[in-house]
């Protein structure tokens, strides 16, 4: 081969691989501008989860508190539940208590004209029952209609509740009624009886029970 040809075939070699060079430069340095973008956009994704993985704790914290809150709330309930349980035991006591020394009168009928419900319960007892039955300081201190609606003709009138100011007066009264047996007052039946109306509803389970046993 000529010198002449040698040569141009040795340039036309070298060129090829200046291009090829800087064809790989060039590829190169497209290669790096995608790992640096690849590489800001891990950093952002690694902020972001640096973010979430903080939010997340924060939301167990918010969690773990609220279930304290919770179980405190909770045990809270419980207690007034108890207290309000107790209270309403006490209640009911309570007003079974201002009751024990009301006598309920059964058979007066509601169309009565009565100017004054206590001297007039006074009175009608007295009749009933008998003057002796009662103590030198009878009083009713207190009578009304039960308050219920009024009965419709026919049908039994609602109880008077009368409270004798001395318990004794109630207590002969009660017994005087059962030794007499039935009672009358202008041709109708009259009975007593003691104003047990918060623990009827009680006894009457009571007495289901009692009858199976």
């Amino acid at each position: 081969m000529p010198d002449e040809a040698l040569e141009g075939a040795v340039g036309e070699t070298v060129s090829d691989l200046k291009q090829i060079l800087t064809s790989m430069r060039q590829s190169l340095s497209t290669i790096e501008r995608k790992i640096d973008a690849l590489i800001y956009r891990i950093d952002q994704m690694s902020d972001r989860l640096d973010e979430h993985a903080e939010r997340l704790e924060q939301l167990k914290r918010k969690m773990l508190e609220a279930e304290d809150e919770h179980c405190t709330v909770e045990t809270a309930q419980k207690n007034v539940d108890k207290l309000l349980l107790t209270l309403q035991a006490k209640a009911e006591d309570l007003e079974a208590l201002s009751r024990r020394n009301n006598v309920r009168i059964v058979g007066i009928a509601e169309s009565t004209q009565i100017d004054n419900m206590e001297r007039y319960m006074k009175h009608l007892l007295s009749s009933l029952l008998g003057h002796e039955t009662f103590t030198n300081m009878y009083v009713v201190e207190l009578a009304h209609f039960s308050l219920e609606p009024r009965h419709p003709p026919g049908v039994p009138s609602c109880p008077i509740i009368a409270r004798p100011l001395n318990y004794r007066d109630r207590d002969r009264a009660l017994q005087r009624a059962c030794d007499l047996g039935v009672l009358h007052h202008k041709g109708t039946p009259v009975s007593l009886f003691p104003d047990f109306t918060q623990v009827q509803e009680p006894w009457q389970q009571f007495l289901q029970g009692k009858r199976k046993l």
